[in-house]
């Protein structure tokens, strides 16, 4: 969720802080079986592959309106995509998050 808030940053104009909302109220741990679900509605819980999907057309409503980035921007992004690709090798610092 911290990469679609820092995104939203970036990415001012798009509808992102509204999926990230959606995100953040429907994708919920679980601790009983030490894993993330994604809540449907109550009662409707969906598990591991299952909740790709649902992810995924959340996702797929992000709008960007036509954006033109300038040298920052453009340095802004590079950062965080960077950052949030080391902490996907096991390589990121919390000491360095971005922005």
């Amino acid at each position: 969720m911290n990469f679609f808030r820092i995104l939203e940053n970036c990415l001012p104009q798009s509808n992102l802080a509204e999926i990230t909302d959606i995100l953040r109220e429907n994708l919920q741990y679980w601790n009983q079986g030490n894993e993330f679900v994604y809540i449907i509605e109550p009662g409707n819980w969906k598990f591991k592959d299952d909740m790709k999907q649902y992810v995924s057309a959340d996702i797929d409503t992000l709008e960007i309106a036509n954006i033109e980035f300038n040298s920052l921007d453009k340095l802004k992004l590079q950062i965080v995509f960077q950052y949030y690709d080391d902490i996907i090798k096991g390589h990121a610092n919390r000491a360095f998050y971005p922005l």
